[in-house]
């Protein structure tokens, strides 16, 4: 009798948590819609991806929830860059969608005018392909009250052009130190190909390396006498300089 009580118990406690976790969830749709986002849009390289892909969706950077649904998504200024899925549309219940200012290409999902809960779109500074005066025009309209800000739009990103926003990311995500250094620099947060020299105030130069790929290096110093240099980090034609103090 009491391992029948016990077992009851346990069954009572398993079911209570499992109705809470199942409350906690967002809606799957809303959930596979961003999802898809993140990796249409290469999301590993986001400026910001925290949370993605690892913790609930309410704590996802950029996105709001209410109710279990996704009402809001601000990756405005966010080094996205691919095409925007036609899985958005999935997002029933989204108020504000905002991807401005981004590496976004080919067509803006037409059905989009399909999310009725829809109050501001924003997908500015991107490069899509819609014809302006035609396939922009008929989703304003369409979307009825809700404010899109569509204009400007750049000129066709080509690939090149994308590789070179991910490289500029790159290189403001490098870190080095310690600063002032006495024997040696860390170089940490390297994705690709780095070079990099190391310039006296005369503009001589006292030290270069090329990295092969790894995700982070030590550069021995001790060539160097105490004073201030100039360190230049280059990736694809991106540059970086910061100034350097050796004891």
């Amino acid at each position: 009798m009491k391992k029948t009580f016990t077992l009851i118990t346990l069954l009572i406690f398993s079911l209570i948590g499992f109705c809470c976790d199942l409350a906690a969830q967002v809606h799957t749709e809303d959930s596979l819609a961003l999802v898809s986002l993140y990796k249409s849009t290469n999301g590993s390289e986001w400026d910001n991806s925290t949370n993605w892909l690892e913790k609930k969706v309410e704590l996802w950077y950029g996105v709001s929830v209410q109710n279990k649904r996704v009402t809001r998504v601000n990756l405005s200024r966010n080094n996205l860059h691919g095409d925007l899925p036609d899985s958005i549309c999935l997002l029933t219940s989204l108020k504000i969608l905002n991807v401005a200012d981004n590496c976004l290409i080919g067509k803006l999902p037409t059905q989009i005018n399909k999310l009725n809960s829809l109050h501001f779109i924003d997908v500015s500074y991107n490069s899509f392909s819609n014809n302006f005066s035609i396939d922009f025009q008929k989703l304003r309209l369409s979307l009825g009250e809700t404010s899109f800000v569509y204009l400007p739009q750049r000129k066709e990103i080509s690939a090149e052009k994308c590789q070179l926003s991910i490289s500029e990311n790159n290189l403001k995500k490098l870190r080095f130190g310690p600063n002032p250094a006495n024997d040696y620099l860390k170089i940490s947060g390297v994705k690709g190909i780095v070079r990099l020299k190391i310039f006296s105030l005369l503009g001589n130069e006292e030290l270069s390396y090329t990295s092969h790929g790894e995700e982070s290096f030590r550069l021995e110093l001790d060539r160097l006498k105490t004073g201030i240099y100039f360190l230049k980090m280059e990736i694809n034609g991106h540059v970086r300089v910061d100034k350097l103090s050796v004891r």
